[in-house]
């Protein structure tokens, strides 16, 4: 049945997604009910229905791990889990515990890899959570890395993120002189090419964020973000 459906839709077989996964996954074609609950998970994403696109994606996840073991499933896992970790922190919150296992489980999983390119990506996701959580020393390693990873790989858009972690949490701690030097850093980088990673991660804007840290927030008694404007 699910064949059927799927060719007589054709190009447009993921308007149906969720019916295809459910057939294929009946139909113990593993492989194919997987990637239509992506698919699903994708579609609900797009609606800003978070929750029916965590649900649907946790539903591939699990079948993904009846298949055997071998390094194609794990990339597949961790594309799933990178999904389902942005769509966990825009429902739950960057600070959520189920988020942060879904990070350090892809972390495990870029090690099983060794060199991939989601592994820039893995590592934003546990920053963002230690620093969701206020764990200022492992967020701040993490965002050491970014940088790094993102030199490493002559990438200024990744750079750009970087460089914004490391001053976000130069800034959490106080140290506003490392902020403001890792802020401007970001404004030098930030081009108006189009990015080659995703403006908008976790439910914010990364350049416009970068600006709201460097502004003095109208009529605001904070003295914080005044001392890293521009003299």
């Amino acid at each position: 049945m699910g064949v059927c459906l799927e060719a007589g839709y054709g190009a447009r077989a993921g308007e149906i997604a969720a019916q295809l996964a459910v057939h294929f996954e009946r139909g113990g074609v593993v492989q194919r009910a997987v990637y239509y609950w992506q698919q699903t998970g994708a579609n609900a994403a797009r609606r800003n229905a978070h929750h029916d696109a965590i649900a649907a994606v946790t539903k591939g996840l699990t079948l993904l791990a009846t298949l055997p073991d071998g390094s194609e499933r794990t990339h597949h896992e961790l594309t799933l889990l990178l999904t389902l970790g942005e769509l966990l922190m825009a429902a739950k919150g960057m600070g959520a515990a189920e988020a942060g296992e879904v990070y350090t489980r892809a972390h495990q999983l870029c090690d099983q890899l060794g060199e991939t390119p989601l592994r820039f990506r893995v590592l934003h996701g546990l920053y963002r959570f230690h620093e969701a959580q206020a764990q200022l020393p492992a967020a701040g390693a993490l965002a050491q890395q970014l940088t790094h990873l993102a030199h490493h790989q002559c990438d200024a858009d990744l750079m750009l993120e970087g460089q914004s972690a490391e001053g976000s949490v130069a800034l959490f701690r106080g140290d506003l002189v490392a902020a403001r030097t890792h802020l401007e850093s970001c404004l030098s980088l930030d081009a108006p090419a189009p990015p080659s990673v995703p403006p908008f991660r976790g439910g914010h804007h990364l350049r416009a964020t970068i600006h709201i840290k460097r502004s003095k927030p109208q009529g605001s008694s904070c003295g914080i973000m005044w001392l890293l404007q521009p003299t």
